[in-house]
């Protein structure tokens, strides 16, 4: 499944696929692009986080690098952030509505309507969400992620949309991320709580080793 959103600000194609995997090599610059050393740390782990996920999105910028630097004058929020995080997100929510819902195609051949400028025919990989889930109960946002250029651009509002969409009828969908209230603004603005408003507590252990 793909289809293709106008950013109405720029005019720029973003291309949105389920279950399309990057090559590793641009996966890894997606994860490093954000400062996610947990992952580009370990290499051999960008082979497997894809392959071991529930299910995951990609979001590509049509058209020639070009288009990405244009996008970027207009939407960038400056750098990436540090450290290896559960998620990403732009430093506000700043989502034109008509941005939000865009202009949508089903059925064609991408290669027919999205310029190529990346591997494989693709346009530039510049967004990643992907879930871990039983698929019964329980769903976990592992990560989501956007290429800093195109931070407030609405792609990561779009892939987690597009995540909770997917897993609506799951009775928990969780994630963990920053204590940042700019990306506690975000999560909120799409729907989510944090457990405190839920009378709920959450515990975990980190192995930072691996």
């Amino acid at each position: 499944m793909w289809w293709l959103a106008v950013d109405v600000n720029t005019m720029a194609q973003v291309e949105y696929q389920v279950g399309a995997a990057p090559d590793v090599g641009e996966l890894t610059e997606l994860y490093a692009s954000v400062g996610w050393s947990g992952y580009t740390d370990h290499p051999e782990k960008m082979n497997v986080i894809l392959a071991g996920s529930s299910w995951f999105m990609t979001a590509r910028a049509c058209g020639d690098r070009s288009l990405g630097e244009s996008t970027a004058d207009n939407c960038s929020v400056g750098a990436g952030s540090g450290g290896a995080r559960s998620a990403v997100v732009p430093q506000e929510l700043q989502e034109n509505e008509g941005s939000a819902k865009g202009a949508s195609s089903q059925g064609e051949d991408p290669s027919q309507t999205c310029p190529t400028s990346g591997r494989s025919g693709a346009g530039e990989l510049i967004g990643l969400v992907r879930v871990v889930s039983d698929n019964c109960s329980v769903a976990l946002v592992q990560d989501l992620l956007v290429l800093p250029a195109f931070h407030r651009c609405g792609v990561g509002s779009r892939l987690l949309t597009a995540a909770m969409d997917r897993y609506a009828d799951i009775r928990q969908l969780m994630l963990i991320t920053d204590d940042d209230p700019a990306t506690a603004a975000f999560y909120r603005s799409c729907g989510l709580r944090s457990l405190d408003q839920t009378h709920g507590i959450g515990f975990i252990r980190y192995n930072f080793a691996s």
